[in-house]
């Protein structure tokens, strides 16, 4: 890399120091394929993740190897893409390593049946068809539930890449088809 400072600065010297710091910094990082999420330093994820907008809860919070994070930042553009579709809430899930999710949109199968639950709108009453409304099952097989933090960064995931409009419900989790905890959306665990 090529002194950065003008001829008439460069000999000054905390300015000439400066230039050799940012010299050193920028080749270990391999400014120069920056892009090439692959080959790139680690040091230099978060700052992509920053760039990309993958920060927090939108997916870096809930990744722990540098090769999930890698897998994020290869599929942000895509995942900005196609944001506010069911597609977009399984793939951003799918990338933090849940691998079978299933999202059922509106809530025409809850019918209200004479038992009084909590009225925190996790359930349709009444029988009707409430069509902006959705639930997300994830199938864990052998992993164990996830904790309550986890389960917070997972509903402001899905709030993250569904649609405006659309008001998540429920998230359950469930363990061979057997339901094993289900959630509301503010992360309050129901059964």
């Amino acid at each position: 890399m090529a002194d950065i400072l003008a001829s008439s600065i460069s000999g000054i010297p905390h300015l000439a120091a400066f230039d050799k710091l940012a010299e050193a910094r920028f080749s270990a990082l391999g400014a120069e394929m920056i892009y090439l999420i692959d080959l790139v330093h680690p040091e230099a994820l978060p700052l992509l993740a920053e760039q990309f907008d993958v920060l927090g809860y939108k997916g870096w919070a809930l990744t722990n190897t540098d090769e999930e994070r890698r897998e994020l930042l290869k599929q942000a553009i895509e995942l900005h893409k196609y944001k506010g579709t069911p597609w977009a809430v399984k793939e951003a899930i799918r990338r933090i390593g849940y691998t079978d999710i299933t999202i059922i949109e509106g809530a025409q199968d809850l019918y209200h049946n004479g038992v009084i639950r909590r009225r925190d709108g996790s359930f349709c009453r009444g029988g009707g068809w409430n069509w902006a409304t959705f639930r997300v099952y994830i199938e864990l097989g052998p992993a164990p539930l996830p904790d309550a933090d986890t389960v917070k960064l997972l509903i402001a995931l899905i709030d993250e890449y569904k649609n405006t409009r659309s008001r998540l419900v429920l998230l359950v989790f469930t363990g061979s088809g057997v339901e094993l905890a289900a959630y509301n959306a503010k992360g309050e665990f129901i059964n």
